[in-house]
């Protein structure tokens, strides 16, 4: 069987739920470990049924401090040439925009916590949110945004900021944070909380009621992650 490659961006060991939901389908995986040195390849290998892009602390335009940034790009390129999906969380999402031309701006407000997101009202998203609720909770950390890149659909959206995500064909790319579990929830907040804002929200507002939350959004995670390993050929 074809594996799964995932890209992570930080010093972290583990890519959260994606990582739990491949696991549970039987769909090997491996981690691609940036901080720690693990190259880029420069190709598709032979064995990748698809490719998996994780969030960051770093902007898609640090690229000319960042060389990884660009390979990243360039594999995601050879990724929709070659039909395999691509997933992308966050900073994952924006790479997958860039390289489809999108530009990648800071987003008018910081969104950092748990806000609601809302299902657009078309066929893909009914096909990858299959029988989710028009609204749903969402954890989100991002000050930047990406545009609707030309033959992409949005499929999610919010007040914050309105692309949340888009499909085009078997690939997604998200703004926001479905991955979250409860150990990297806090790791996070430990690590890079800021002061709150309207949209901003504290540490105590982040991990209150947290086991629920993430058992909320694991049920959302799972709808797109299941649509999602649908495309792979594995």
């Amino acid at each position: 069987m074809r594996k799964v490659l995932i890209f992570l961006h930080m010093y972290e060991d583990h890519s959260g739920h994606i990582q739990n939901f491949l696991g549970s389908q039987g769909v090997p995986f491996e981690l691609v470990q940036i901080e720690e040195g693990h190259p880029v390849p420069t190709d598709i290998p032979d064995d990748v049924a698809g490719l998996v892009f994780m969030g960051g602390t770093m902007s898609v335009n640090d690229h000319a401090l960042l060389p990884w940034i660009s390979q990243e790009v360039k594999l995601i390129e050879k990724a929709f040439t070659q039909d395999v999906p691509v997933f992308g969380h966050c900073l994952g999402g924006q790479l997958i925009s860039k390289m489809l031309g999108s530009q990648i701006t800071k987003n008018p407000i910081e969104e950092i916590g748990w806000y609601n997101v809302r299902k657009e009202h078309n066929a893909l998203a009914n096909e990858w949110l299959s029988e989710l609720p028009e609204e749903f909770i969402m954890f989100h950390w991002h000050n930047e945004r990406f545009n609707l890149p030309p033959g992409a659909t949005r499929i999610l959206t919010n007040a914050n900021c309105v692309n949340q995500g888009y499909v085009i064909g078997n690939n997604i790319a998200l703004q926001c944070h479905p991955e979250m579990t409860v150990p990297l929830t806090r790791n996070w907040v430990h690590s890079w909380m800021i002061d709150p804002t309207p949209t901003v929200q504290t540490a105590e507002e982040i991990l209150d009621d947290l086991d629920n939350k993430v058992v909320q959004m694991n049920a959302v995670a799972d709808a797109m992650y299941s649509r999602w390993v649908k495309g792979l050929k594995l």
